[in-house]
């Protein structure tokens, strides 16, 4: 604004109060991990500063212990609770676990039958009955498989990479399939 002198400065003056420290996670809904594992897998110490990155960090490695021993379907709502007098914060966390996966079988689904997906089943180090661990499909959706599907597609064809689950036998297939065509 050219009405305004140049060199201007304002002061601005604030109170952030105290700082909340962390108080806990209680755990609702977990029934196959007790509340003192997810504790330690959040890393939080009652009493540090509450620092939402770290709780939120803590959370997550809370939801990547789950996915990584097989808890395909795990899903946690966490709730923040402020204490005023206390100073603390408090996080309610509902925990729906799900089923335990274990691997089942790599199939392919793509033209023109089983053996074209040899390339990448080869490098799928998950064997038949072990736990399937979500972070490593995760990982080699967009690491292998990308790369692989990079150089084997054909132009216009899609090919994905996804689970088939099983939830009665807690079974989980990788499936390397090409999506229906939309109508």
């Amino acid at each position: 604004d050219p009405s305004c002198s140049p060199g201007t400065t304002v002061l601005l003056q604030f109170n952030t109060g105290s700082a909340y420290s962390w108080g806990a996670a209680l755990w609702d809904g977990n029934q196959k991990q007790l509340a003192a594992r997810l504790d330690e897998l959040t890393g939080l110490k009652r009493g540090e500063t509450a620092d939402l990155r770290k709780i939120e960090a803590g959370l997550l490695s809370v939801a990547g212990f789950y996915r990584g021993n097989g808890f395909l379907d795990f899903v946690m709502t966490p709730r923040p609770e402020l204490d005023d007098v206390r100073r603390e914060v408090i996080y309610r966390v509902q925990l729906k676990e799900g089923e335990q996966y274990r691997m089942g079988e790599f199939v392919c689904l793509i033209p023109p039958g089983p053996g074209a997906c040899d390339g990448i089943k080869s490098q799928w180090k998950i064997r038949t009955g072990d736990l399937l661990d979500g972070a490593y499909f995760d990982q080699f959706q967009d690491g292998p498989f990308a790369e692989w599907k990079k150089r084997t597609a054909s132009p216009g064809i899609v090919v994905n990479l996804g689970l088939g689950k099983d939830s009665a036998k807690h079974v989980a297939n990788v499936l390397v399939f090409t999506p229906p065509p939309r109508q």
